[in-house]
């Protein structure tokens, strides 16, 4: 079996070709003359579409994804071909990321914000908009609240463990 692009590429016509975002298979049996690619674009014929067809690269489609390993700030998902926004939303579904970031605080001059923790935090050098009294807004997360809930328990178990050993010993050793 040929890889869609190559199937395909001289059979459809402009009206025929996908207008609206679609799921597609390809499969591909040929052997790769080298390594294939991380994406492997050659092996299943894409590059001859998209070099035959340029503006056959999805723009005009929404697509919505669900995922729960999306990196926004990946440069693939930028910009589109045209130099639209590639990414319109995001939501994440995981809950992992719900900070309360509503805390608004001001970059002192040396560079440092105070942290919710109370630590002192270092603003790197780099970042735009660094000057004293700028504002940033702050959260904090607990660590517990991220993981798990086996790990949560895993961890929770292990501390009541050595803290039950710890007092074992103490009381071990006032017994003497």
């Amino acid at each position: 079996a040929r890889g869609f692009a190559q199937h395909h590429s001289q059979q459809l016509s402009r009206a025929e070709l996908p207008t609206r975002a679609s799921i597609m298979t390809v499969t591909t049996t040929r052997a790769a003359a080298h390594e294939p690619a991380e994406q492997p674009k050659d092996e299943i014929g894409a590059s001859e579409f998209i070099r035959k067809y340029p503006s056959y690269d999805g723009r005009g489609i929404i697509v919505g994804v669900f995922d729960t390993g999306v990196d926004p700030g990946a440069p693939g998902l930028q910009t589109t071909s045209d130099g639209k926004p590639k990414m319109i939303d995001l939501v994440d579904c995981t809950g992992s990321g719900d900070v309360d970031t509503s805390k608004e605080t001001e970059l002192e001059a040396d560079g440092t914000l105070k942290g919710l923790s109370g630590r002192s935090l270092t603003v790197p050098a780099e970042w735009p908009d660094r000057a004293a009294g700028t504002k940033y807004r702050l959260g904090l997360k607990r660590a517990f609240e991220l993981y798990p809930r086996p790990l949560v328990a895993r961890v929770k178990a292990e501390r009541r463990r050595r803290h039950d050993e710890t007092q074992r010993a103490v009381a071990e050793e006032e017994r003497r």
